[in-house]
């Protein structure tokens, strides 16, 4: 059946335009089924039947915030699942909370064909924003072509900023008292939480609970990588697909991000305290418009949840041995995207080059395409390529560049931006008027996906090699291009050169 629907470009600087989507009102036929907590109607419409706003976990309010997510209570009779649930807090356009947010906001997204197939794959949906903005709200529009593939999808909500990702030294004398692990990743256990969610009731939907996806996109795809790095997570998924999820971020300590925590809190009112309950008294908005950046560093944190880096871990071989599907755009961000998420991109080019600056001249060919080029290469392609090699000692891995931009795009950008991919993944096979073709090779990227999904091997009308070598595949204006020899590789080995300088990578 052929799937048609509309998108518009992704702006290059917000991330936060990766994730999220708006309810659509329906008209569509009611349609129940029965999970742990209860029942639950949602609603058929052109040929998928939707699950909206599904709790997975109790409001983490009042005593709750900052703690593991605990189980959701049941419900009597029929609970409405028509409409999405609030978004976690957030920074909203305008300044302030955006609108529709609450710390009730721990909910889910079930999709499913609507038809009596069983045992179908099931894909979940980790939004981006980079830890502190967006949901799991996806469009009717952009989920029927990945359902329509026969796929079960899920999408969610998770803590974001200082409320999902903190460590205090009033949090960490709680925990130790309460006998507890050391915790500061609630947004990821929240991930997790929502996982054993899936394992537990998605077979209600259809759906094969051995055969889970995760996937996602920024901070999605590195909420991937952290997922396979911890070791709360096993048996919760069968497969990965990471998109720019970068990998060589610096995780700070425990103690480090307790540190730096206190001094964040302290400059709330009420919030220079060491007392765990004064600090769940602090006004939301307050706590959710604190600065909390990924690119800087300030989130993740080392934890239980999180014992080791991303890139320590996969060079242990300790991350979760699953076939994994990785992958950049080939232009990443843009260095008013860097100021944005809290990095200076000119004095951190500066620290990284130097002493590299003839070899960087060579393998860029010239300094602009340095400029525009090399901060991606540090913080998405490099780690992309090398995690791919390393984790194919391990499982299947494929890795993949998303080169797919109009002619005004290449000229104004260099290449295809951040998130250019979000809906080709998804399968937009209306297309963009200003790309000629990108309706067909939004359908045949969304097939790489549901057939990875299904089958543990990205099918999709190419022979896309695996990683062992450094091979990839380059989803081009032409089509998918399999390169052996990464055409980039010069480049990257400068970037890991200038990583192992600065303290950051590994030989």
């Amino acid at each position: 059946m052929p799937r048609r629907r509309r998108w518009a470009l992704l702006p290059a600087v917000l991330v936060c335009a990766l994730l999220s989507g708006c309810f659509l009102a329906d008209d569509g036929d009611p349609v129940s089924v029965e999970v742990e907590g209860g029942e639950l109607q949602g609603v058929a419409r052109d040929d998928v039947r939707a699950y909206r706003g599904i709790p997975y976990a109790a409001p983490p309010v009042g005593d709750l915030r900052w703690r593991p997510p605990e189980p959701a209570a049941g419900w009597e009779g029929e609970r409405d699942a028509e409409e999405f649930g609030d978004s976690c807090p957030q920074p909203g356009a305008e300044g302030g909370l955006a609108e529709g947010t609450s710390e009730d906001c721990l909910y889910l997204n079930v999709w499913r064909p609507d038809t009596e197939a069983d045992d179908l794959p099931v894909m979940v949906w980790l939004h981006g924003g980079g830890l502190t903005l967006g949901n799991g709200d996806l469009t009717d529009e952009i989920v029927r072509g990945t359902v329509a593939d026969g796929v079960v999808l899920v999408s969610l909500n998770y803590r974001l900023g200082r409320l999902g990702y903190l460590a205090h030294p009033a949090l960490a004398a709680e925990q130790e008292a309460d006998g507890e692990e050391q915790v500061a990743n609630f947004g990821l256990l929240d991930q997790v939480a929502a996982l054993e969610w899936v394992q537990e009731n998605i077979g209600e939907f259809g759906g094969d609970p051995h055969q889970v996806t995760i996937f996602g996109i920024s901070a999605g795809g590195a909420s991937v990588n952290f997922l396979m790095s911890s070791p709360r997570t096993e048996g919760l998924f069968a497969r990965a697909v990471t998109g720019s999820g970068l990998g060589n971020e610096v995780t700070p300590t425990y103690e480090a991000a307790a540190e730096e925590g206190a001094a964040v809190m302290g400059s709330l009112p009420g919030g220079d305290t060491d007392d765990a309950a004064a600090l769940r008294e602090l006004d939301v908005e307050e706590v959710a418009l604190l600065p909390t950046y990924q690119l800087a560093n300030q989130a993740p944190v080392l934890d239980s949840v999180l014992p080791a880096s991303v890139s320590d871990t996969f060079a242990a071989g300790d991350e979760a041995p699953v076939p994994w599907i990785v992958g950049t755009t080939d232009r990443e961000l843009l260095d008013p995207s860097f100021t944005f998420l809290g990095v200076d991109p000119v004095a951190l080019r500066q620290t990284f080059v130097a002493g590299l600056e003839e070899s960087a001249l060579a393998a860029y060919g010239n300094a602009g395409t340095f400029d525009a080029h090399f901060l991606n290469d540090l913080v998405f392609t490099e780690p992309a390529a090398r995690l791919a090699q390393q984790h194919a000692e391990r499982a299947p891995t494929w890795r993949y560049r998303f080169s797919i931009t109009s002619e005004e795009g290449r000229a104004a950008n260099d290449g295809a931006v951040h998130g250019a991919d979000y809906p080709y993944v998804f399968g937009d096979t209306e297309g963009d008027p200003q790309t000629p073709g990108s309706g067909a090779l939004a359908e045949q990227v969304n097939e790489c996906w549901t057939t990875f999904a299904t089958t543990a091997t990205p099918d999709c009308g190419v022979d896309w090699p695996q990683a062992d070598d450094g091979a990839l595949l380059d989803f081009t204006l032409e089509g998918p291009v399999v390169e052996e020899v990464d055409p980039w590789v010069a480049r990257l080995e400068v970037a890991a050169q200038a990583l192992v300088r600065a303290g950051v990578g590994t030989e």
